[in-house]
């Protein structure tokens, strides 16, 4: 093996030792009411009416909140946040139905596609983005 692939091998192994890719509950609670918390603060700013600098904050917060839903739900579709697939799909479920108004099962089945041929015209769903981006 080259340098490069020992190096990342320890490194990944040094990782592994740290607990880095063990399961943390608490962690999950934590990003769960994290996003819980940017939407409800998010709606109350929406809600303070004929206060624009609030709205215009409170839609931010909101953008914030979907993104940071976003990045939880795509930890739960690849199975990475619990340990446990079947309580991971369901939270990927319920994170990004409710959250971003979407399904999970269809963003598993196109994130497959993309991890399947990434980066390749015509086959990589993730670069099928016309006519929203040319």
């Amino acid at each position: 093996r080259d340098a490069l692939t020992k190096d990342y091998a320890a490194f990944r192994e040094q990782l592994v030792k740290e607990g880095m890719f063990d399961p943390s509950p608490l962690h999950v609670v934590y990003r769960c009411t994290e996003v819980v918390a940017l939407f409800a603060l998010s709606f109350w700013l929406l809600a303070q009416h004929g206060n624009l600098p609030a709205q215009v904050f409170g839609a931010v917060v909101s953008g914030v909140a979907q993104g940071r839903c976003g990045w939880l739900m795509h930890e739960g579709g690849h199975y990475s946040m619990t340990g446990n697939i079947k309580i991971d799909v369901r939270l990927q479920e319920i994170i990004y139905g409710m959250g971003c108004g979407m399904s999970g099962a269809w963003w598993r089945n196109q994130h497959n596609k993309h991890h399947a041929t990434p980066q390749k015209l015509k086959h990589d769903v993730d670069l099928d983005t016309l006519p929203l981006v040319a």
